[in-house]
């Protein structure tokens, strides 16, 4: 298949892809807090997988809830499934990073697949991963999930991941760019080559960081190596948040660390939306007859009912509400600056200190 295929204008697709070379043996690397809702769905479609060789790891991270127990039953009954019990929390590490390194030092793999638990896969996501990793000749390749939205904040609000990651940075740029800046990844579904995981120590030398994903692929790439990141479209699905609180805490806490910590680069992509999805309207309003005031417009809502077709998202609430949503993620990205210098979220019951 040619890299011509595959590559499109918003970046990568993870389901289309072709078939291994070969098959070598992946660890499926679970860490599961809280997740009673959703782990069933997970494992299901992870046993499901047109890839014969592999195992899947969970890990109970002292949930509170009846994760453990669902997780215990499924090993019993799966072969490939092995339940670990998490350890305590040491200091200084943060949850999902000390969940994650205990499961990579269980794993046999020669690629390790980090994969969330309230995520859910098409049967051929593993060895769709694994012919980009061989394709491509990576150390990491990741994926962005298709986000599922029921209620009316998550339609409205969501779907500002996706403007960013397909709009503002366009995926492509991660794989052909060599510069730490233009890394992207995300740990719902994070494959990487062990020998590269050991070798950069993984989450032990992350332990702290709350967005690790993005720090991974930029130490990878500081190092000289390649990564993918892709749309997860029609191979990972994911509902990551059920209301309006969950969607104000989980964006707050991660969106500030997607820059880099930076404010200069906060700054550009506030800028960038604000002009991309605001200043047209602004445009609208004081040079109502203007031919470029409507060229602009009709030219970003295009693009905006492009996105949305594309990625599922309710194409009347992106064009009708589309300046609410950017005005609301620009107000997340300066809380979330706000609260990584000064503040802390509470995230599935652990208080969580973001500066």
């Amino acid at each position: 298949m040619r890299s011509s295929s595959i590559l499109c204008i918003f970046g990568p697709y993870l389901i289309k892809a072709g078939i291994p070379v070969n098959k070598p043996f992946i660890s499926i690397l679970v860490p599961a807090r809280n997740e009673e809702n959703n782990i069933r769905q997970c494992l299901d479609s992870l046993l499901n997988q047109d890839y014969s060789n592999y195992e899947i790891l969970v890990l109970n991270d002292n949930s509170e809830d009846a994760t453990g127990t669902i997780i215990a039953g499924y090993a019993r009954q799966y072969k490939q499934i092995r339940y670990l019990q998490g350890d305590s929390l040491p200091d200084a590490w943060l949850g999902k990073n000390w969940a994650c390194w205990q499961l990579s030092q269980q794993a046999k793999g020669e690629i390790l697949l980090f994969v969330d638990a309230d995520t859910w896969h098409s049967k051929n996501a593993v060895s769709n991963t694994v012919y980009w990793m061989q394709k491509y000749q990576v150390d990491l390749f990741s994926a962005f999930p298709q986000q599922i939205t029921k209620s009316f904040p998550e339609k409205l609000i969501i779907p500002i991941i996706d403007m960013i990651l397909y709009m503002l940075l366009p995926l492509w740029v991660v794989y052909k760019l060599p510069a730490p800046a233009f890394a992207a990844a995300n740990g719902q579904w994070i494959a990487i080559r062990k020998r590269t995981y050991q070798k950069i120590e993984g989450h032990r030398i992350l332990k702290s960081r709350v967005v690790e994903d993005v720090e991974m692929a930029r130490l990878l790439k500081a190092h000289g190596s390649k990564i993918i990141t892709a749309s997860g479209k029609g191979a990972v699905f994911c509902r990551m948040y059920h209301s309006f609180r969950e969607i104000w805490l989980g964006l707050n806490k991660n969106f500030y660390g997607l820059t880099g910590k930076n404010i200069v680069t906060l700054l550009f992509f506030i800028i960038l939306m604000a002009m991309a999805f605001i200043v047209p309207y602004g445009l609208l309003l004081w040079y109502p007859q203007h031919l470029l005031t409507f060229l602009t417009l009709g030219i970003m809502l295009l693009l905006r009912f492009a996105l949305a077709l594309s990625y599922k998202h309710n194409i009347i609430i992106s064009i009708v509400f589309l300046p609410i949503t950017v005005l609301i993620g620009i107000i997340i990205g300066f809380n979330s600056f706000y609260l990584s210098n000064w503040g802390s979220i509470n995230w599935k019951n652990r208080d969580i200190k973001l500066n």
